[in-house]
């Protein structure tokens, strides 16, 4: 089960690749470990996707995981590299900032213009997943309407952004409710049975 989108800001994945960039010259498990309260082994295992990720370099060898040292040699930035054990990119999530980074760009759109302009040589965005994740965003305020669909003219809706909120995508969960990373908002919010968890949802 995955943790709610609200719930996931103070991942330890954040708190290590902030950690590490403050000091690039001397990224250390041992250190990043006292400094943030994360769990010494994993701090080791995402230093060690890190590095054959190719943003860390090993400087200092030693047999103790937490012993050895870093130097930071790709930051991009203060978002935590989404990266496996193995060093390989997760592209989960990857269509979602697509469209959000679209809407942006086109200020006003259809749902198909979102889904061509988003899919790229890391994935593909369909049209019925643009067109979910747009009628969302427009029922939380992030989008107005501003032409209705015409079907006996085969004229689809024109939406505009009303709310650019920053650079990170608004989130769906499977409570139809939109978590706003930017701002640590939830939009929408629906009544939710009694002892249900609500679950991220992240169109592909």
């Amino acid at each position: 089960m995955r943790r709610p989108a609200d719930s996931a800001m103070a991942a330890p994945r954040q708190a290590i690749w902030t950690e590490a960039r403050r000091r690039p010259q001397a990224v250390s498990a041992w250190v990043i470990a006292e400094r943030t309260g994360v769990l010494r082994k994993t701090v080791s295992d995402y230093l060690r996707a890190l590095e054959r990720a190719g943003h860390l370099a090993l400087v200092i060898d030693a047999e103790a995981e937490g012993d050895r040292v870093y130097v930071l040699v790709r930051d991009t930035g203060h978002e935590a590299p989404r990266v496996r054990r193995d060093g390989s990119a997760v592209a989960q999530g990857g269509g979602v900032e697509a469209m959000w980074r679209t809407m942006q760009v086109l200020g006003e759109f259809t749902a198909a213009e979102v889904s061509h302009h988003a899919t790229t040589e890391r994935g593909a965005v369909s049209e019925a997943t643009a067109a979910t994740y747009v009628s969302v965003l427009a029922k939380a305020g992030y989008l107005r309407k501003v032409r209705a669909a015409q079907s006996r003219l085969a004229r689809p809706a024109v939406y505009r952004l009303v709310r650019r909120t920053g650079p990170k995508p608004p989130q769906v969960q499977r409570v139809k409710r939109v978590y706003d990373p930017n701002t640590g908002e939830v939009h929408g919010a629906e009544p939710e049975p009694h002892g249900a968890r609500p679950r991220a949802l992240e169109p592909a």
